[in-house]
């Protein structure tokens, strides 16, 4: 219904978007100097203004291919100030895993204060995956076991001609490089600045959801609670692997 759509823009309160989209911004600045921290624990240091100009490319990209925009931003960090990218790499992956933490800190939550809401959900959800065949299943379990054990076998008898095959090396030490990158998060000498910023970075979420539900007449006066909700829901659809949350982010914000 475009005319009731229209009519509803119509109303919307364009302070209160402002507000919202300064919340936003203060949520990425925070990012950027989290990922500092991680960086600087990986014994590498990058300016504010570059990790900034690095996260915002990487939303960019997110919104065509998701989860991509993580990766771009190594190879930026290693155009303009050299840090190698397995190293930015990790950090990115620690920083993913500050993420994973917090949403599954958010959900505990739910799960306390949204029972009902949550049981809904997840209910949902199950019914949809018992329309999947058995034989689905089966099939999906095979290949994954088949594969494993596929994997195994030529790890065996091609372990030795790896080991001296240049490019192997190089990945190898790629990989060695980019694990001791996401264990330097335990040498940070700022823990409780990691935990504050990782929390300033929801806390804004949250406000910039209080701020666009204020736009808006027919919620004027709601709570920030409702806020911390619909985030925390809306969280789980931006987790999924599709552009910018399309679709998930909406569907899940509806219900909530």
């Amino acid at each position: 219904n475009w005319a009731a759509l229209q009519a509803g823009l119509a109303q919307v309160i364009l302070l209160w978007v402002l507000l919202g989209l300064a919340a936003m911004v203060m949520a990425h600045v925070l990012r950027a100097y989290r990922w500092r921290l991680l960086l600087r624990a990986a014994d590498a240091e990058v300016p504010a203004t570059s990790a900034f100009h690095a996260l915002m490319a990487g939303y960019m990209v997110n919104y065509a291919v998701p989860r991509l925009g993580e990766l771009t931003r190594c190879p930026l960090n290693f155009r303009r100030h050299r840090v190698p990218v397995a190293t930015s790499l990790g950090t990115v992956v620690s920083e993913r895993l500050l993420a994973v933490i917090m949403l599954l800190g958010l959900l505990i939550v739910l799960l306390i204060t949204e029972a009902g809401a949550m049981a809904e959900l997840f209910a949902g959800a199950t019914t949809k995956l018992e329309t999947v065949p058995a034989w689905a299943w089966v099939l999906l379990a095979a290949l994954g076991l088949g594969a494993l054990v596929l994997v195994g076998r030529l790890w065996q008898r091609y372990r030795t001609r790896l080991d001296q095959w240049p490019l192997a090396q190089r990945l190898v030490g790629f990989l060695l490089q980019m694990g001791q990158a996401v264990l330097s998060i335990r040498r940070s000498d700022r823990p409780l600045a990691l935990v504050l910023s990782s929390l300033g970075i929801w806390l804004c979420y949250v406000l910039n959801t209080w701020r666009g539900l204020l736009a808006m007449p027919p919620f004027e006066g709601v709570s920030l609670y409702l806020a911390f909700f619909l985030t925390a829901i809306g969280a789980i659809g931006m987790s999924l692997p599709v552009p910018g949350g399309i679709g998930s982010y909406h569907s899940l914000i509806v219900f909530g």
